[in-house]
């Protein structure tokens, strides 16, 4: 991993440091995959609610663009180079992409709650990470994030117990309510 020359902290080596930014780079890849996914069924999404899962697909992929920067901005903290391009991104994302698969809706959010489920589970695993490192700022900042998906994960999970089943065929004909 190149690095940059970041001022020597008392409570962290620079092995530690450095540790901590390799670590923190895996994470950006996956948070821009699950971005992607979210938009992707932002756009197009199709069922009777369409407003609100519109609505509460694009709140959460803001979400998603911020908790990239931060991570970045925090590699760079910890005296590593962010990764910035979508090669590096897929080369580092434990998700995987599948052009051109458009789920019906009650599909889409099953597939985004496995996917927030994934990221909490690499999440715990970052955060133990910080914490044989010495780096309880970066600890929590993992932390926040976690709470974040855990949450997104809630309302998906509550939304997709509300969403009703909608006969494709009935849809096509202009019959479903």
């Amino acid at each position: 991993m190149k690095e940059v020359d970041v001022p020597k902290q008392e409570h962290q080596s620079h092995e530690d440091r450095i540790a901590v930014a390799k670590m923190l780079n895996l994470l950006p890849a996956d948070e821009l995959m699950l971005y992607t996914k979210t938009r992707n069924f932002h756009w197009n999404v199709v069922e009777p609610s369409f407003m609100e899962m519109h609505r509460l697909l694009d709140e959460q992929y803001g979400m998603f663009n911020q908790i990239v920067d931060d991570v970045a901005e925090q590699v760079r903290t910890a005296g590593g180079i962010a990764i910035g391009t979508l090669a590096e991104m897929k080369q580092h994302t434990k998700l995987q992409e599948h052009p051109g698969h458009l789920p019906e809706a009650l599909k889409m959010l099953e597939e985004l709650m496995e996917v927030h489920d994934h990221v909490s589970e690499s999440l715990h695993d970052y955060i133990e990470t910080c914490d044989e490192h010495h780096d309880p700022a970066t600890e929590n900042m993992l932390q926040d994030i976690l709470m974040k998906h855990r949450k997104t994960a809630w309302m998906l999970r509550s939304y997709h117990q509300r969403v009703p089943v909608v006969d494709k065929a009935e849809v096509k004909r202009g019959k479903a309510a």
